[in-house]
């Protein structure tokens, strides 16, 4: 599998769950969220890792503490505070990593 292989709608509905979950919901919406995220960010570094040159191993990097933060099965325990801006940062590099290189693939 390749990264342009992935619909690019993919990105944007990951984003977007993101996005709205920085706003005040159940708690099954957050790991509903932080399963959908850890997946596609592990998938999106597993295939980063596998471009040449160092862009594709920097996105890996991004993606994997992406993974990291949002792993359901140990999560990572943070404030109520502080959680908008780590879903903000997930959205903003979903939507660079498509708009930088998802889009050029195609």
């Amino acid at each position: 599998m390749e990264l342009k292989e992935i619909p690019k709608i993919a990105w944007v509905v990951v984003a977007a769950a993101l996005l709205i979950a920085m706003m005040r919901l159940p708690y099954g919406y957050y790991t509903f969220t932080r399963i959908l995220t850890c997946g596609f960010c592990t998938l999106i570094a597993v295939l980063s890792f596998r471009e040449t040159g160092a862009g594709g191993k920097t996105w890996a990097v991004v993606f994997v503490v992406i993974a990291i933060a949002f792993n359901p099965i140990i999560p990572l325990r943070l404030s109520r505070f502080t959680w908008p801006y780590v879903d903000l940062s997930g959205a903003i590099a979903l939507g660079a990593h498509l708009f930088f290189v998802r889009q050029k693939l195609a």
